[in-house]
């Protein structure tokens, strides 16, 4: 087999091999926050979560409580967070 020909199968294996991967990415799952887990929005719009460490509860004793319902957008580079009435109104907001 040529070294172009064994380029392209390589090519072509790796294509495979990422598309579950991508598909996985793109599917809507619910994301649960229970007690002690923290969730982090960055500047670039990923998501993290994880538990609260020891330092991190030190720093949350200055904190305010919030509501659950709240909507957070993305736009021009801006975040944005929106009270919604329902559950339902805001899966219809994201398109769930």
């Amino acid at each position: 087999m040529s070294i172009l020909k064994a380029a392209l199968v390589a090519a072509a294996f790796s294509v495979a091999a990422i598309a579950p991967i991508t598909a996985f990415a793109q599917q809507k799952v619910p994301l649960r926050v229970m007690n002690g887990d923290g969730v982090l929005i960055d500047e670039g719009g990923f998501i993290y979560t994880g538990k609260i460490t020891d330092k991190g509860m030190t720093m949350m004793k200055g904190a305010k409580g919030s509501k659950s319902g709240y909507i957070i957008m993305m736009h021009d580079g801006q975040m944005f967070m929106m009270p919604v009435a329902t559950s339902r109104e805001a899966k219809e907001m994201l398109n769930y």
